[in-house]
């Protein structure tokens, strides 16, 4: 530590002389002691020579007015070392009754000697009063004004020498000045009162500040124009840092370079923040928290108070939680899986054994074979896509799955489509038709996959749609966007199931005929692929009119797989 510099000898000299008892504690009597002890300081010098030197007016040696002095000077060094003890107060008392008794002892001579000069030692009362505003009461001053004018008033009666104009000056400037001096003391002393009222709140506030920021669980830290004023225990533990250790310190120095710009920021803005950003221990270890911050005023000074929360217990949870969340949706599914499988595939399944048993039964019937043998390749048909929609999915997955992207036209995809799927239409006796845009750009992306999911959208709509229904398939430009509709007029999804058709394994009607589809992934196939083209894709549906799926393809892509 620095040595610390010592006062000058003259210095030290005036403290030894003028500094009060340890024993007084409040500011304000610690103020008034001193006062007092400096005054007698330099009164008394004065005071003992005025009795050494005082002389009467023949010469003929000291007279009782020397004496006077003299005794004075003793009880000023009397009240000088009262000052400089609790019974300060009474030492002032007893300094104005020994300097009012010289003031007598003068008016007494000059009453008798020189009464035309009487009023010369009588004026000398307001500075008792004076001194009394200074040390005593303001009733104490008011009772000290009056027995001096009284006194005054009783000098023409004492000596018939002194006429009433003598004292006539000496009692109006007595009773003037000391009213001034009185007033002015009441102002102080409410004043003083006042300032004690606030020193007292101010002082009760910040114990109140102190308490609660020492006695916060929260880390918290003040800094003015970021430099670290003042830390509670909590931060201290949670970072690992000792008061002294972190009192000066740049606020940067408690988070990761990284984030320092982030910091500075926040806390130029002036505005109450709340936000997460890395902290840093005093071990070079990081966590993640969560900082509260906002300005304050506090002693005339622009300050910011910062609290943290160590988020990496919450973090870690919140992982589990969602760990938990993820486990219970893959069980969920699976369960949902085995549940739509195992009904998509037993019924097959049976209708093949059985198909199988009745073409041993008739074996040999030209008749019946072939409409047995038709069965049983419709539900191999059937099984084999409800493989493949499982096999897609399952490679969509794959986070290591990338799109081979090259120029798509379309127009033309469209047309194949529609070529493919306008057997199947008329099959049910739909009328299914497309509208294309002449002036539709040429798109970069991965024509089979962008096919398979067209497809699972106009085989959705075929499936869905009555006999004699009516299906439209539409492309155009929209903006920076190739927008894809597929429109039908079948039995529509209500506004309740819309939310989950594209969720993997949901059937709007479990009860339907296998036939009519297969797991619920056709829907999923084709959002998935969309997603990864940068796209999306979106439906609207009233029950009994219809729905319209739309598919926007942004012409610029960025992959998402």
């Amino acid at each position: 530590m620095p040595a610390i510099e010592q006062p000058h000898l003259l210095r030290r000299i005036w403290q030894i002389l003028t500094e009060p008892s340890a024993a007084i504690t409040d500011s304000q009597q610690r103020r008034n002691a001193r006062l007092l002890a400096i005054v007698l300081v330099c009164v008394i010098p004065m005071m003992i020579w005025g009795g050494l030197t005082a002389r009467t007016g023949n010469d003929t040696g000291r007279d009782w007015i020397s004496q006077s002095y003299l005794i004075a000077s003793i009880a000023l060094i009397l009240t000088y070392g009262l000052s400089r003890t609790v019974y300060y107060r009474f030492g002032a008392a007893l300094c104005i009754v020994a300097v009012s008794a010289i003031l007598l002892a003068q008016a007494n001579v000059l009453g008798t000697t020189d009464p035309a000069r009487i009023a010369y030692a009588l004026m000398w009362f307001v500075a008792m009063v004076l001194a009394g505003t200074i040390f005593l009461s303001v009733w104490l001053s008011i009772s000290l004004m009056a027995i001096f004018l009284a006194i005054i008033l009783a000098i023409g009666l004492i000596y018939p020498e002194v006429a009433y104009a003598d004292t006539q000056f000496a009692f109006i400037y007595v009773l003037v000045m000391s009213t001034a001096w009185i007033a002015v003391a009441a102002q102080r002393q409410r004043d003083m009162r006042m300032i004690e009222v606030q020193a007292r709140e101010l002082a009760e506030g910040e114990d109140r500040y102190r308490t609660l920021f020492e006695a916060s669980f929260e880390p918290l830290f003040i800094h003015e124009k970021g430099v670290i004023v003042d830390a509670n225990p909590a931060l201290l533990e949670a970072l690992g840092y000792t008061y002294s250790e972190i009192i000066g310190q740049s606020m940067l120095s408690l988070a990761p370079q990284e984030v320092h710009a982030t910091i500075k920021q926040k806390a130029s803005s002036g505005q109450n923040q709340v936000y997460e950003a890395m902290g840093l221990r005093k071990d070079g270890t990081t966590f993640e928290a969560e900082i509260h911050s906002k300005d304050m005023m506090y002693q005339g000074k622009l300050i910011r108070v910062v609290a943290f929360r160590d988020l990496t217990e919450r973090k870690r949870a919140e992982a589990k939680r969602l760990q938990v969340n993820i486990e219970g949706e893959r069980s969920k599914l699976l369960r949902q899986f085995v549940s739509n499988a195992s009904h998509d595939l037993r019924t097959p399944l049976t209708t093949m054994t059985t198909s199988v048993y009745l073409l041993r039964k008739t074996a040999g019937d030209p008749e019946r074979m072939p409409r047995y043998l038709e069965k049983l390749e419709g539900q191999i048909d059937h099984l084999t896509k409800l493989l493949d929609d499982l096999f897609v999915m399952a490679r969509l997955d794959d986070a290591a799955r990338y799109m081979e992207r090259g120029p798509v036209d379309i127009n033309a995809l469209m047309g194949d489509i529609m070529q493919e799927q306008t057997p199947n239409a008329e099959a049910k006796g739909q009328t299914i038709q497309y509208d294309g845009g002449a002036d539709l750009p040429v798109i970069q992306a991965d024509n089979s996959e962008l096919h398979r999911a067209i497809t699972r959208i106009v085989n959705n709509a075929i499936t869905y749609t009555p006999e004699g229904g009516k299906i439209t398939l539409s492309a155009h430009r929209d903006n920076q966007c190739v927008s894809i509709s597929v429109q039908d007029t079948g039995i529509g999804i209500h506004a309740d199931e819309l939310p989950h058709i594209f969720d993997r394994f949901y059937r709007a009607d479990p009860s339907r005929r296998p036939e009519m589809g297969g797991v619920g992934l056709g829907l999923a196939i084709a959002k998935k692929i969309i997603e990864m083209h940068g796209g999306v894709i979106e439906v609207e549906s009233t029950p009994d009119v219809g729905s319209i799926f739309r598919v926007r393809l942004p012409l610029v892509v960025q992959s998402t797989a």
